[in-house]
């Protein structure tokens, strides 16, 4: 498995992320109990993605003893994706946000009986498009889904 940063591996930060999704307000404590990684792990992967801009602190919540758990949430702004389904008759382009939400929709024409050659540079300009129509830069898309059917 590959590390994300030095002490903290990809699928618990890719855990963490969807889990703040589901839930969209939680303290590190209830996190962990979620997951069932350590404090210390869970401590790990949040602060490298408040780091990165993906997650932050929203406020406080009562604990039971100690000090007051820190609320976090994600930033749903702090970047996007794009996905395109494509197929011979039809296709249709979404950009997301980090959070899953639809910013923006584009349908596109097929592929029909057209080659690759012909069709990429075509979804590519849909995809330019698509992103300016949701005010997203290219360089801020973390990246692009394709997904088709059949042979």
């Amino acid at each position: 498995m590959r590390a994300f940063g030095s002490d903290t591996r990809l699928p618990t930060v890719a855990l963490v992320l969807d889990l703040l999704r589901e839930r969209t307000t939680v303290s590190r404590v209830e996190l962990a109990e979620a997951t069932g990684l350590t404090r210390a792990t869970m401590t790990n992967a949040v602060r490298k993605l408040i780091a990165l801009g993906f997650v932050h602190e929203v406020g406080t919540a009562r604990s039971h003893r100690g000090t007051p758990r820190r609320l976090l949430r994600l930033q749903p702004a702090a970047c996007h994706m794009v996905g395109v389904q494509f197929d011979r008759y039809a296709a249709v382009g979404v950009v997301v946000d980090l959070a899953g939400r639809v910013v923006a929709q584009r349908e596109m024409p097929g592929a029909g009986g057209r080659g690759p050659d012909a069709v990429i540079p075509e979804i590519a300009e849909h995809v330019r498009a698509l992103l300016t129509s949701a005010g997203v830069a290219p360089s801020d898309a973390l990246g692009i889904g394709l997904a088709t059917y059949g042979p």
